[in-house]
Protein backbone atom coordinates (compact mmCIF):
# COMPACT_ATOMS: atom_id res chain seq x y z
CA UNK A 1 0.00 0.00 0.00
CA UNK A 2 1.33 3.68 -0.57
CA UNK A 3 0.14 6.28 1.42
CA UNK A 4 0.47 10.07 -0.10
CA UNK A 5 -0.15 13.13 2.03
CA UNK A 6 -3.13 13.90 4.50
CA UNK A 7 -2.59 12.28 7.79
CA UNK A 8 -0.35 9.33 6.72
CA UNK A 9 1.43 8.85 9.88
CA UNK A 10 -2.05 8.38 12.05
CA UNK A 11 -3.71 6.25 8.58
CA UNK A 12 -0.83 3.84 9.09
CA UNK A 13 -1.23 3.46 13.04
CA UNK A 14 -4.50 2.35 12.84
CA UNK A 15 -3.64 -0.35 10.17
CA UNK A 16 -1.02 -1.16 12.67
CA UNK A 17 -3.65 -1.74 15.67
CA UNK A 18 -6.49 -2.82 13.07
CA UNK A 19 -3.76 -6.22 12.15
CA UNK A 20 -2.56 -6.21 15.32
CA UNK A 21 1.34 -5.97 13.60
CA UNK A 22 4.46 -6.06 14.76
CA UNK A 23 5.89 -3.53 12.22
CA UNK A 24 9.31 -2.08 11.32
CA UNK A 25 9.22 1.56 10.59
CA UNK A 26 12.20 3.05 8.26
CA UNK A 27 11.93 7.30 8.87
CA UNK A 28 14.54 9.95 8.46
CA UNK A 29 16.11 10.59 11.51
CA UNK A 30 14.02 13.72 12.62
CA UNK A 31 10.35 12.10 12.11
CA UNK A 32 11.93 8.94 14.42
CA UNK A 33 12.11 11.14 17.18
CA UNK A 34 9.24 13.99 16.85
CA UNK A 35 6.75 12.04 14.37
CA UNK A 36 6.00 8.46 15.19
CA UNK A 37 6.45 8.59 19.02
CA UNK A 38 4.31 12.24 19.53
CA UNK A 39 1.96 11.00 17.19
CA UNK A 40 1.25 7.67 19.58
CA UNK A 41 1.30 10.24 21.94
CA UNK A 42 -1.02 12.73 20.84
CA UNK A 43 -4.11 10.66 19.95
CA UNK A 44 -5.51 8.56 23.23
CA UNK A 45 -6.87 5.69 20.46
CA UNK A 46 -3.41 4.79 20.27
CA UNK A 47 -2.06 5.06 23.84
CA UNK A 48 -1.56 1.43 24.11
CA UNK A 49 0.83 0.81 20.91
CA UNK A 50 4.38 0.70 22.12
CA UNK A 51 7.37 2.07 20.34
CA UNK A 52 10.96 1.46 20.55
CA UNK A 53 13.08 3.47 18.93
CA UNK A 54 16.46 1.87 17.69
CA UNK A 55 18.89 5.00 17.69
CA UNK A 56 21.56 5.98 19.83
CA UNK A 57 24.38 3.90 21.88
CA UNK A 58 21.45 1.98 23.98
CA UNK A 59 19.60 0.38 20.34
CA UNK A 60 21.16 -3.16 20.74
CA UNK A 61 18.61 -2.92 24.29
CA UNK A 62 16.00 -1.34 22.01
CA UNK A 63 16.04 -3.78 19.16
CA UNK A 64 15.18 -6.46 21.84
CA UNK A 65 12.27 -4.71 23.31
CA UNK A 66 8.99 -6.00 23.35
CA UNK A 67 7.09 -3.28 21.15
CA UNK A 68 4.69 -3.23 18.74
CA UNK A 69 6.64 -0.85 16.68
CA UNK A 70 10.10 -0.73 16.11
CA UNK A 71 11.37 2.39 13.85
CA UNK A 72 14.88 3.29 12.69
CA UNK A 73 16.17 5.73 10.61
CA UNK A 74 17.54 5.05 7.23
CA UNK A 75 21.57 5.14 7.86
CA UNK A 76 20.61 2.75 11.06
CA UNK A 77 19.89 -0.25 8.30
CA UNK A 78 23.39 -1.59 7.60
CA UNK A 79 23.35 -1.94 11.68
CA UNK A 80 20.05 -3.44 11.50
CA UNK A 81 21.13 -6.16 8.59
CA UNK A 82 23.63 -7.23 10.83
CA UNK A 83 22.33 -7.52 13.97
CA UNK A 84 18.56 -9.13 13.15
CA UNK A 85 17.69 -12.88 14.05
CA UNK A 86 16.37 -15.12 11.45
CA UNK A 87 13.92 -15.55 14.45
CA UNK A 88 13.29 -12.03 14.28
CA UNK A 89 9.53 -11.30 12.97
CA UNK A 90 8.19 -8.55 11.51
CA UNK A 91 4.47 -8.41 10.00
CA UNK A 92 4.27 -4.82 8.47
CA UNK A 93 7.60 -2.90 6.70
CA UNK A 94 6.53 1.00 6.49
CA UNK A 95 8.91 3.20 4.85
CA UNK A 96 8.34 6.63 5.86
CA UNK A 97 9.17 9.35 3.11
CA UNK A 98 10.22 6.48 0.89
CA UNK A 99 11.92 8.68 -1.65
CA UNK A 100 14.78 7.87 0.44
CA UNK A 101 14.64 4.13 -1.31
CA UNK A 102 14.06 5.79 -4.81
CA UNK A 103 17.48 5.14 -5.81
CA UNK A 104 18.41 1.61 -6.72
CA UNK A 105 22.39 2.33 -6.18
CA UNK A 106 22.67 2.86 -2.59
CA UNK A 107 23.11 0.70 0.52
CA UNK A 108 20.25 1.39 1.79
CA UNK A 109 18.13 -0.17 -1.19
CA UNK A 110 20.03 -3.31 -1.66
CA UNK A 111 19.57 -3.77 2.15
CA UNK A 112 15.85 -3.12 1.74
CA UNK A 113 15.44 -5.10 -0.73
CA UNK A 114 17.49 -8.26 0.80
CA UNK A 115 15.02 -7.61 3.72
CA UNK A 116 11.64 -7.56 1.96
CA UNK A 117 11.33 -11.50 2.35
CA UNK A 118 10.68 -11.00 6.02
CA UNK A 119 7.68 -8.92 5.88
CA UNK A 120 3.81 -10.01 4.73
CA UNK A 121 2.90 -6.70 3.91
CA UNK A 122 4.59 -3.14 3.33
CA UNK A 123 3.41 0.06 3.28
CA UNK A 124 5.40 3.32 1.83
CA UNK A 125 4.77 6.64 3.11
CA UNK A 126 5.24 9.74 1.21
CA UNK A 127 3.96 13.22 0.06
CA UNK A 128 6.13 13.46 -2.56
CA UNK A 129 6.39 10.32 -4.67
CA UNK A 130 8.37 11.66 -8.00
CA UNK A 131 9.99 14.50 -7.03
CA UNK A 132 12.78 15.15 -9.81
CA UNK A 133 10.69 12.60 -12.95
CA UNK A 134 8.38 8.99 -12.62
CA UNK A 135 11.94 7.49 -12.40
CA UNK A 136 11.89 8.08 -9.19
CA UNK A 137 8.95 5.67 -8.36
CA UNK A 138 10.37 2.08 -9.64
CA UNK A 139 12.38 1.98 -6.66
CA UNK A 140 9.41 2.91 -3.94
CA UNK A 141 7.30 0.31 -6.25
CA UNK A 142 9.51 -2.27 -6.34
CA UNK A 143 9.28 -2.33 -1.71
CA UNK A 144 6.13 -2.78 -2.32
CA UNK A 145 5.49 -5.46 -4.90
CA UNK A 146 8.86 -6.72 -5.91
CA UNK A 147 8.86 -5.75 -9.11
CA UNK A 148 5.30 -7.40 -10.02
CA UNK A 149 4.22 -3.94 -11.67
CA UNK A 150 6.97 -2.05 -13.23
CA UNK A 151 9.52 -5.12 -13.39
CA UNK A 152 12.25 -6.37 -11.23
CA UNK A 153 15.19 -4.32 -12.83
CA UNK A 154 15.69 -0.51 -12.79
CA UNK A 155 17.19 -1.11 -16.54
CA UNK A 156 14.11 -2.85 -17.62
CA UNK A 157 12.26 -0.10 -16.30
CA UNK A 158 13.77 2.28 -18.00
CA UNK A 159 13.88 0.89 -21.70
CA UNK A 160 10.03 0.03 -21.46
CA UNK A 161 9.13 3.50 -19.88
CA UNK A 162 11.73 5.73 -21.04
CA UNK A 163 14.06 6.35 -23.86
CA UNK A 164 17.97 7.87 -23.41
CA UNK A 165 19.06 11.22 -24.74
CA UNK A 166 22.84 11.65 -25.24
CA UNK A 167 24.32 15.12 -25.08
CA UNK A 168 28.42 14.84 -25.26
CA UNK A 169 29.39 13.30 -21.83
CA UNK A 170 25.72 13.79 -20.57
CA UNK A 171 22.55 11.66 -20.89
CA UNK A 172 19.14 12.26 -20.04
CA UNK A 173 16.25 9.16 -20.02
CA UNK A 174 12.42 10.76 -20.91
CA UNK A 175 9.18 8.98 -20.81
CA UNK A 176 8.17 8.25 -24.27
CA UNK A 177 4.81 9.03 -25.39
CA UNK A 178 1.94 7.34 -23.37
CA UNK A 179 4.25 5.57 -21.03
CA UNK A 180 3.15 7.95 -17.90
CA UNK A 181 -0.13 7.28 -18.57
CA UNK A 182 0.88 3.26 -18.74
CA UNK A 183 2.81 3.31 -15.59
CA UNK A 184 -0.42 5.14 -13.53
CA UNK A 185 -2.18 2.44 -14.90
CA UNK A 186 0.05 -0.50 -13.62
CA UNK A 187 0.27 1.20 -9.86
CA UNK A 188 -2.84 3.05 -9.30
CA UNK A 189 -4.06 -0.31 -7.77
CA UNK A 190 -1.67 -0.54 -4.81
CA UNK A 191 -1.83 3.40 -4.17
CA UNK A 192 -4.32 5.47 -2.30
CA UNK A 193 -3.77 9.15 -2.64
CA UNK A 194 -5.10 11.57 -0.45
CA UNK A 195 -5.28 15.69 -0.18
CA UNK A 196 -5.58 18.32 1.77
CA UNK A 197 -7.68 20.63 0.09
CA UNK A 198 -10.19 17.70 -0.68
CA UNK A 199 -11.11 16.37 2.99
CA UNK A 200 -10.02 19.81 4.97
CA UNK A 201 -10.32 23.76 5.66
CA UNK A 202 -6.54 24.45 4.96
CA UNK A 203 -5.21 28.00 5.80
CA UNK A 204 -4.75 30.63 2.74
CA UNK A 205 -1.67 30.15 1.70
CA UNK A 206 0.41 33.43 -0.03
CA UNK A 207 3.64 33.56 -1.86
CA UNK A 208 5.36 37.20 -1.65
CA UNK A 209 8.63 37.29 -3.82
CA UNK A 210 10.54 40.50 -2.30
CA UNK A 211 13.42 41.62 -5.32
CA UNK A 212 16.45 42.06 -4.21
CA UNK A 213 18.79 44.63 -6.26
CA UNK A 214 22.56 43.72 -6.59
CA UNK A 215 24.82 46.67 -6.53
CA UNK A 216 26.95 47.77 -9.53
CA UNK A 217 29.80 46.20 -8.37
CA UNK A 218 28.51 43.35 -7.17
CA UNK A 219 26.57 42.82 -10.08
CA UNK A 220 29.92 43.11 -12.78
CA UNK A 221 31.22 40.49 -10.73
CA UNK A 222 28.42 38.13 -11.31
CA UNK A 223 28.19 38.53 -14.60
CA UNK A 224 31.82 37.77 -15.13
CA UNK A 225 31.91 34.78 -13.31
CA UNK A 226 28.89 33.73 -14.99
CA UNK A 227 30.30 33.85 -18.50
CA UNK A 228 33.69 33.71 -17.79
CA UNK A 229 33.66 30.83 -15.03
CA UNK A 230 35.90 32.56 -13.23
CA UNK A 231 36.53 36.28 -11.64
CA UNK A 232 38.20 37.78 -9.03
CA UNK A 233 37.12 38.57 -5.50
CA UNK A 234 39.94 40.70 -3.93
CA UNK A 235 43.20 39.18 -3.91
CA UNK A 236 42.09 35.95 -4.49
CA UNK A 237 40.25 34.38 -8.18
CA UNK A 238 36.80 32.71 -8.12
CA UNK A 239 36.38 29.65 -10.15
CA UNK A 240 33.76 26.82 -11.67
CA UNK A 241 35.33 23.87 -13.36
CA UNK A 242 31.96 22.84 -14.80
CA UNK A 243 28.71 24.24 -15.35
CA UNK A 244 27.16 22.05 -12.27
CA UNK A 245 29.98 24.15 -9.73
CA UNK A 246 29.03 26.96 -11.25
CA UNK A 247 25.16 27.29 -10.60
CA UNK A 248 25.86 26.20 -7.39
CA UNK A 249 28.89 29.06 -6.73
CA UNK A 250 26.23 31.23 -8.43
CA UNK A 251 23.60 30.71 -5.88
CA UNK A 252 26.52 31.37 -2.86
CA UNK A 253 27.70 34.65 -4.44
CA UNK A 254 23.45 35.74 -4.86
CA UNK A 255 23.35 35.09 -1.27
CA UNK A 256 26.38 37.34 -0.36
CA UNK A 257 29.16 34.79 0.93
CA UNK A 258 31.21 32.31 -1.52
CA UNK A 259 33.68 29.74 -0.82
CA UNK A 260 36.74 30.49 -2.52
CA UNK A 261 39.87 27.96 -2.20
CA UNK A 262 37.90 26.15 0.67
CA UNK A 263 37.31 29.89 2.78
CA UNK A 264 34.13 31.82 2.75
CA UNK A 265 34.60 35.13 1.23
CA UNK A 266 32.00 37.88 2.57
CA UNK A 267 30.74 39.62 -0.93
CA UNK A 268 28.06 41.58 -0.22
CA UNK A 269 24.88 42.59 2.20
CA UNK A 270 21.80 42.69 -0.52
CA UNK A 271 19.78 39.72 0.70
CA UNK A 272 21.10 40.38 4.51
CA UNK A 273 19.67 43.90 4.46
CA UNK A 274 15.97 42.03 2.98
CA UNK A 275 16.14 39.96 5.28
CA UNK A 276 16.57 42.04 8.50
CA UNK A 277 13.87 44.65 6.92
CA UNK A 278 11.23 41.77 6.59
CA UNK A 279 12.31 40.62 10.18
CA UNK A 280 11.22 44.06 11.44
CA UNK A 281 7.81 44.10 9.47
CA UNK A 282 7.23 40.97 11.01
CA UNK A 283 7.40 43.21 14.45
CA UNK A 284 7.79 40.29 16.64
CA UNK A 285 5.87 37.56 14.52
CA UNK A 286 7.85 34.19 14.39
CA UNK A 287 9.71 33.98 10.93
CA UNK A 288 11.27 30.70 9.69
CA UNK A 289 13.83 31.65 6.92
CA UNK A 290 15.74 28.44 5.13
CA UNK A 291 19.23 28.30 4.35
CA UNK A 292 21.27 26.76 2.03
CA UNK A 293 24.88 26.86 2.66
CA UNK A 294 26.58 26.90 6.37
CA UNK A 295 28.32 29.71 5.54
CA UNK A 296 25.18 31.82 5.30
CA UNK A 297 23.80 31.26 8.95
CA UNK A 298 27.36 32.69 10.04
CA UNK A 299 26.58 35.89 7.58
CA UNK A 300 23.07 36.32 9.16
CA UNK A 301 24.61 35.92 12.64
CA UNK A 302 27.20 38.42 12.03
CA UNK A 303 24.76 41.21 11.40
CA UNK A 304 21.42 39.81 13.24
CA UNK A 305 22.91 37.57 16.18
CA UNK A 306 22.96 34.42 17.69
CA UNK A 307 19.88 33.22 16.02
CA UNK A 308 19.26 29.87 17.12
CA UNK A 309 19.59 26.94 14.00
CA UNK A 310 18.65 23.74 13.07
CA UNK A 311 20.25 21.57 10.30
CA UNK A 312 23.84 19.97 10.56
CA UNK A 313 25.44 19.46 13.46
CA UNK A 314 22.22 20.04 15.93
CA UNK A 315 21.37 16.73 17.72
CA UNK A 316 18.04 14.86 17.96
CA UNK A 317 17.56 16.31 21.98
CA UNK A 318 18.54 20.06 20.65
CA UNK A 319 16.01 19.62 17.98
CA UNK A 320 13.38 18.21 20.00
CA UNK A 321 14.05 21.37 22.62
CA UNK A 322 14.10 24.16 19.62
CA UNK A 323 11.10 22.75 18.31
CA UNK A 324 9.22 22.91 21.72
CA UNK A 325 10.41 26.36 21.81
CA UNK A 326 9.34 27.38 18.80
CA UNK A 327 5.68 26.34 19.02
CA UNK A 328 5.72 27.71 22.30
CA UNK A 329 5.90 31.74 20.61
CA UNK A 330 9.62 31.62 22.13
CA UNK A 331 12.10 31.69 19.42
CA UNK A 332 11.06 35.05 16.63
CA UNK A 333 13.71 33.66 14.47
CA UNK A 334 14.70 30.26 13.42
CA UNK A 335 17.32 28.87 10.30
CA UNK A 336 16.72 25.87 9.30
CA UNK A 337 18.00 23.81 6.41
CA UNK A 338 15.30 22.80 4.40
CA UNK A 339 16.81 18.92 4.27
CA UNK A 340 17.31 18.64 8.08
CA UNK A 341 13.37 19.52 9.07
CA UNK A 342 11.05 18.83 6.01
CA UNK A 343 10.66 15.84 6.73
CA UNK A 344 8.68 15.61 10.22
CA UNK A 345 8.41 18.22 12.66
CA UNK A 346 4.97 19.79 13.03
CA UNK A 347 5.72 23.41 13.62
CA UNK A 348 2.15 25.43 12.41
CA UNK A 349 1.74 26.47 16.54
CA UNK A 350 4.78 28.77 16.71
CA UNK A 351 4.40 30.80 13.33
CA UNK A 352 2.73 31.33 9.77
CA UNK A 353 5.37 32.32 8.02
CA UNK A 354 8.72 31.17 6.10
CA UNK A 355 11.30 32.99 4.14
CA UNK A 356 13.32 31.32 1.78
CA UNK A 357 16.75 33.28 2.05
CA UNK A 358 18.42 31.01 -0.70
CA UNK A 359 16.05 28.73 -2.55
CA UNK A 360 16.76 24.68 -3.46
CA UNK A 361 17.07 22.50 -6.29
CA UNK A 362 15.10 19.99 -4.48
CA UNK A 363 11.17 20.22 -4.94
CA UNK A 364 10.76 17.50 -2.07
CA UNK A 365 12.51 19.78 -0.20
CA UNK A 366 10.50 22.58 -1.43
CA UNK A 367 7.53 21.28 -0.59
CA UNK A 368 7.96 19.39 2.86
CA UNK A 369 9.29 22.23 4.49
CA UNK A 370 6.68 24.59 3.73
CA UNK A 371 4.49 22.25 5.04
CA UNK A 372 6.14 21.89 8.48
CA UNK A 373 4.15 25.49 8.85
CA UNK A 374 0.81 24.93 6.41
CA UNK A 375 -0.76 22.06 7.91
CA UNK A 376 -3.66 21.09 9.87
CA UNK A 377 -3.84 23.20 13.01
CA UNK A 378 -2.55 26.00 11.30
CA UNK A 379 -5.18 29.09 12.63
CA UNK A 380 -3.43 31.59 10.32
CA UNK A 381 -3.05 32.60 6.76
CA UNK A 382 0.54 31.79 5.92
CA UNK A 383 3.15 33.24 3.56
CA UNK A 384 5.78 32.16 1.59
CA UNK A 385 8.59 35.30 0.89
CA UNK A 386 11.44 34.83 -1.41
CA UNK A 387 14.79 36.63 -1.69
CA UNK A 388 15.21 37.37 -5.38
CA UNK A 389 17.92 38.45 -6.46
CA UNK A 390 16.86 39.90 -9.91
CA UNK A 391 18.34 38.78 -13.10
CA UNK A 392 20.04 36.15 -11.18
CA UNK A 393 20.43 32.13 -10.96
CA UNK A 394 17.19 32.67 -8.44
CA UNK A 395 15.26 33.08 -11.52
CA UNK A 396 16.10 29.54 -12.80
CA UNK A 397 16.05 27.75 -9.61
CA UNK A 398 12.11 29.03 -9.26
CA UNK A 399 12.02 27.89 -12.91
CA UNK A 400 12.79 24.41 -12.43
CA UNK A 401 10.86 24.03 -9.12
CA UNK A 402 7.55 25.12 -10.82
CA UNK A 403 8.18 22.45 -13.55
CA UNK A 404 8.85 19.99 -11.29
CA UNK A 405 5.67 20.76 -9.21
CA UNK A 406 3.74 20.96 -12.33
CA UNK A 407 4.66 17.47 -13.20
CA UNK A 408 4.27 15.85 -9.55
CA UNK A 409 0.76 17.76 -9.37
CA UNK A 410 -0.20 15.81 -12.80
CA UNK A 411 0.98 12.83 -11.43
CA UNK A 412 -0.94 13.21 -8.13
CA UNK A 413 -3.92 13.82 -10.10
CA UNK A 414 -3.55 10.82 -12.39
CA UNK A 415 -3.35 8.79 -9.23
CA UNK A 416 -6.31 9.96 -7.80
CA UNK A 417 -8.14 9.36 -11.31
CA UNK A 418 -6.80 6.06 -11.59
CA UNK A 419 -8.22 5.25 -8.23
CA UNK A 420 -11.71 6.55 -9.25
CA UNK A 421 -12.06 4.68 -12.09
CA UNK A 422 -10.90 1.24 -10.95
CA UNK A 423 -13.75 2.31 -8.40
CA UNK A 424 -16.21 2.54 -10.87
CA UNK A 425 -15.47 -0.47 -13.40
CA UNK A 426 -15.49 -2.78 -9.86
CA UNK A 427 -19.41 -1.11 -9.11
Amino acid sequence: MTLVSLGKTSITLAQIQTLNAKALVVAPLTPVYEVWPKEIEKWSDFNDLKISVLHGPKKQDALKTKADIHVINYDGLPWLEANLSKKSAYDLLVLDESTRAKNTNTERYKILRRLLPRFGRRAILTGTPAPRSMLDLFGQIFMLDGGERLGKFVTHFRRRFFHEIRQYNYSEWVLREGADKEIIEAISDIVLTLKEEDHLVMPKLFHNPIMVQLSKSVRTLYDEFETEFITRIGSEYLTAANAAVLGNKLRQLVGGCVYVDGKPEFVHTAKLDALEDLIEEQSGQPLLVAVAFLHEIELIRRQLGPLPYVGGGVSPKEKTLIFAEWNAGKIPVLLAHPASIARGPNLQHGGSAICWYSLTWDLEDFIQFTKRIHRQGQKKPVVIHYLLAENTIDARVQEVLAAKNQSQIALLNALKRGKQRGRIERS
